[in-house]
């Protein structure tokens, strides 16, 4: 028969019992679901390879699964008690790119935001064979449950994101903008909120939704 294992105070093994008091760990009560899924590096495939010729053909795959990670971890968290602690969602990349060729790029956070809702550039919800590309509801009955099918995209905390201001390599000043408007360094922002406050009201949640800041 092996000898118990000690680790520390506590000890492992046939008597299964511990000689001195063990302190308790604290209560986790804040949560940030995944890290920078709009990323190859973190969440693949990013785009559907459908062998797409131009940039509007590309079909976002990297938010519907991220949708599908949102739905699992507030599940468990709900399960467990803690959804009334603080669960922020997104953690997206400041930058991203959009070229057929190259469906291994990230992809801008303003866009994967949008795509995460299921809108289209217009913020209109996206429909019939792309709405199914996306796993987004096809019709009126799917898209009246789809808030309530995800509360974790409209009951969390708040958005956050990590407005790095760095482009190929090099930091740039917390002035620069991104040439590509779906980016998102800390000068570009407001595009970011513009576009989670018009995906909330769009799914009627009624109220605006805030913004945690990653400085990393």
């Amino acid at each position: 028969q092996r000898p118990p294992l000690q680790i520390g105070g506590l000890q492992l093994g046939p008597t299964q019992q511990s000689r001195q008091p063990v302190p308790r760990l604290p209560r986790v009560d804040g949560w940030s679901i995944w890290n920078e899924p709009n990323f190859p590096t973190w969440l693949s495939p990013i785009w559907l390879h459908n062998r797409p010729k131009r940039a509007r053909d590309m079909v976002a795959a990297a938010p519907h699964h991220y949708r599908k990670l949102v739905d699992a971890a507030w599940t468990g968290l709900e399960a467990s008690t803690h959804e009334n602690d603080l669960i922020v969602i997104g953690e997206t990349a400041p930058r991203g790119a959009k070229k057929p060729s190259q469906l291994g790029n990230a992809m801008p956070p303003a866009e994967f935001a949008r795509e995460l809702y299921c809108l289209k550039a217009n913020f209109r919800p996206y429909t019939g064979r792309a709405a199914r590309q996306r796993s987004c509801p096809v019709n009126r009955a799917q898209r009246r449950a789809f808030r309530a099918g995800n509360p974790g995209l409209f009951r969390a905390r708040g958005y956050a994101h990590h407005p790095y201001s760095l482009d190929r390599r090099r930091w740039r000043k917390p002035t620069w903008r991104h040439p590509l408007k779906d980016n998102v360094p800390i000068a570009n922002l407001r595009r970011l909120i513009r576009t989670l406050d018009r995906a909330q009201f769009h799914w009627g949640s009624g109220r605006e939704p805030k913004q945690e800041l990653d400085p990393g």
